[in-house]
């Protein structure tokens, strides 16, 4: 018996359109934190541009201009022209991780260029800190850089119906994929109901994707008579 998949591609419907709402909260503290201080720009602490008041202010500013450009990423190229130009939704894990890595770029630059700090000693006081963390989170990174690998590598998309031949079960984990975060990936079975599989339980699995290269698949069964 041959079943058809949901389509992919152009033909396959796109995600409700992005509300432009959820980057108003951002923007309103942002408008709200340069008018005030443009109104105290003759008060003395603000004055001195070495002075600490003036050095929270502007680190203050970076944060809400990181928020802001999250969300401004969130709502036009995750929600928007990605999946309009390649019909695809974008795992929640590489919107995490782009965020993160723009959080980590917008903190050195602050304790670099506003703070005056050496990011030297900081880089290696947050290195010792993430060797213990690691150690006592090997489990949890494990999953973390499996989903990063997953991502890359892309053996299986959102919406793709896959066979999880796991080596610690006789029947393998079917359905679709409905999420890839950083930690597990999601699958509705036909049962509808979903299960959660670790990444590195995944990245250890055969992965058996029945829609691709074709949306066709095979069933076959026996019917006694």
């Amino acid at each position: 018996m041959t079943t058809p998949l949901p389509p992919r591609g152009p033909n396959r419907p796109l995600p409700p359109p992005a509300t432009w709402l959820r980057a108003w909260p951002p923007l309103l503290l942002l408008s709200l934190a340069v008018g005030l201080l443009w109104l105290l720009r003759d008060w003395a602490p603000l004055a001195d541009p070495a002075g600490a008041p003036w050095r929270a202010a502007q680190s203050l500013l970076c944060a809400l201009g990181w928020w802001l450009g999250v969300r401004l990423l969130d709502l036009t190229l995750w929600e928007r022209l990605l999946p309009w130009r390649a019909s695809v939704r974008v795992p929640r894990l590489l919107r995490q991780l782009v965020a993160v890595l723009l959080g980590i770029v917008v903190l050195t630059v602050v304790l670099g260029r506003v703070w005056e700090l050496s990011v030297g000693p900081v880089l290696a006081a947050t290195g010792a800190v993430g060797i213990v963390m690691g150690l006592a989170l090997r489990n949890v990174l494990a999953d973390f850089f499996s989903g990063i690998a997953l991502n890359l590598e892309h053996p299986f998309r959102l919406d793709d119906f896959v066979l999880l031949h796991v080596r610690t079960r006789r029947e393998p984990v079917a359905g679709f994929v409905r999420e890839i975060n950083w930690r597990s990936t999601t699958v509705l079975t036909p049962e509808d109901n979903l299960i959660s599989v670790p990444n590195s339980v995944v990245a250890e699995s055969t992965v058996e994707n029945l829609s691709y290269p074709s949306p066709v698949y095979e069933l076959e069964l026996d019917v006694l008579l």
